[in-house]
């Protein structure tokens, strides 16, 4: 069985999923009770996290841009990157 860390190493971290819900008249609802009841379908896509984020890039060549998942308690793992490297001190959100 492969655990959760094992599998964001494996091949699949090439890609990423985005899965967001759609809600009537395409309006969050405030509170998650509306937002359950109001929601009426999902859309799920599934992206090559470096060919999204070469395209990010564009033509900038002195850029870089690393995709990251920050678990809690956990070592940061690097799902994608592109362009060159960090020469300083890196941030995120």
């Amino acid at each position: 069985m492969l655990s959760y860390p094992s599998l964001l190493r494996s091949s699949v971290t090439r890609r990423f999923l985005v899965l967001a819900p759609v809600y009537k008249d395409g309006i969050v609802p405030a509170g998650t009770a509306a937002r359950r009841a109001d929601v009426i379908g999902w859309v799920l896509g599934t992206f090559s996290g470096p060919g999204t984020l070469r395209s990010c890039l564009g033509n900038v060549r002195d850029f870089g841009i690393r995709l990251a998942y920050m678990p809690f308690h956990r070592a940061t793992l690097t799902l994608a990157s592109a362009g060159p490297g960090p020469a300083g001190r890196l941030f995120g959100h």
